[in-house]
């Protein structure tokens, strides 16, 4: 018994005095209780990563619904080697499997996961959002000693040659 409602005088009217043959010599107080309860709780966390004994999960797929007890199909016994019926659907190495299938066969889509925004270096991509370079020029007119002046950070930044005139809609 602990807590903050705990009483050492409740305890002891509950516990002795209504019977006379229970003699209670020593009622622990609240933080003794507290030390043991965690030690008993503590737990590694490697052991918290595994599936409880009693673990029953259910895993909705495209063909119905999967039951998995300790991490198996249903029915299936843990001592038979795994095999991919064994398997559900949702475990990992399933969907490794499935992944290696899908990346062999991405070259030869017609299309691309990828954007074509994607595929610009980040100097474009910034020289195609005008918002941004407008408020990139205002801001130099009020900062102009915020520019540092080497050729790697301009090309690093605003590409080759580090023109800091150029807006996007110069040349259109």
């Amino acid at each position: 018994m602990c807590g903050e409602v705990f009483s050492e005088c409740s305890a002891q009217r509950a516990l002795c005095k209504r019977t006379e043959t229970l003699r209670l010599t020593h009622v622990r107080a609240p933080s003794d209780e507290l030390a043991e309860v965690w030690k008993e709780v503590a737990i590694s966390e490697e052991s918290s990563k595994k599936l409880a004994p009693g673990a029953i999960c259910w895993a909705k797929t495209g063909a119905g619904a999967e039951v998995l007890v300790q991490g198996l199909r249903q029915g299936w016994n843990a001592k038979k080697p795994p095999t991919r019926s064994a398997s559900v659907s949702i475990c990992k190495r399933r969907i490794y499997e499935d992944f290696e299938v899908l990346l062999t066969h991405l070259s030869s889509l017609p299309f691309s996961l990828r954007s074509q925004d994607a595929r610009k270096c980040y100097y474009e991509t910034k020289r195609a959002a005008v918002k941004y370079w407008t408020a990139r020029e205002e801001f130099l007119e009020h900062f102009p000693t915020w520019y540092v002046c080497d050729g790697s950070v301009h090309e690093m930044f605003d590409g080759p040659g580090g023109s800091k005139s150029s807006s996007p809609t110069a040349g259109q």
